[in-house]
């Protein structure tokens, strides 16, 4: 056989808000013993197409150290927090600013591609891993209790 097992990443849902906390299981299955560096997963977000991707977010964490892996199933289970949603920076727009905050409403994280990824770390070979594509809920939106009316937006002038 080519590869010497197979990797799985296990979460209980893949939509996540703004500082929801990530938590899951990693399932390292090996068919023979190997010895490797270590088993990893980063939580990684990155916007853009083509040669213009860039990574915006990466968090990394070790689940185990360099050994010995035995034959048979692993379990690691791991935890991020989501990021927080950040607005669009308009303060070097100027007098342009008001206007610029009325198109800009869009977080910075909407149109990020985001997902998990684990891998055993196999020197002089080709590492075990496999990758979990996750996603940003839209944050939630304010409702009001009573529609706004006219009077709500004026201003109480002082007696002249």
């Amino acid at each position: 056989m080519f590869w010497p097992g197979k990797m799985r990443i296990d979460i209980p849902k893949d939509n996540f808000l703004s500082n929801e906390q990530i938590i899951g299981t990693v399932f390292l299955e090996l068919d023979k013993p190997i010895s490797a560096r270590g088993v990893r997963i980063a939580f990684i977000g990155e916007r853009g197409s083509g040669k213009h991707r860039r990574r915006v977010h990466e968090d990394t964490l070790t689940l185990d150290q360099s050994t010995e892996y035995q034959a048979g199933t692993k379990t690691y289970s791991f935890s991020f927090n989501f990021p927080i949603y950040q607005k669009f920076d308009t303060s070097g727009f100027g007098f342009l600013k008001g206007l610029a905050d009325l198109f800009v409403t869009q977080d910075l994280y909407r149109y990020t591609d985001w997902w998990l990824d684990a891998s055993l770390d196999i020197p002089n070979a080709l590492d075990v891993n496999t990758t979990k594509r996750i996603y940003a809920k839209a944050a939630p939106t304010i409702e009001f209790s009573a529609p706004l009316t006219r009077q709500d937006f004026q201003t109480p002038r002082s007696g002249f």
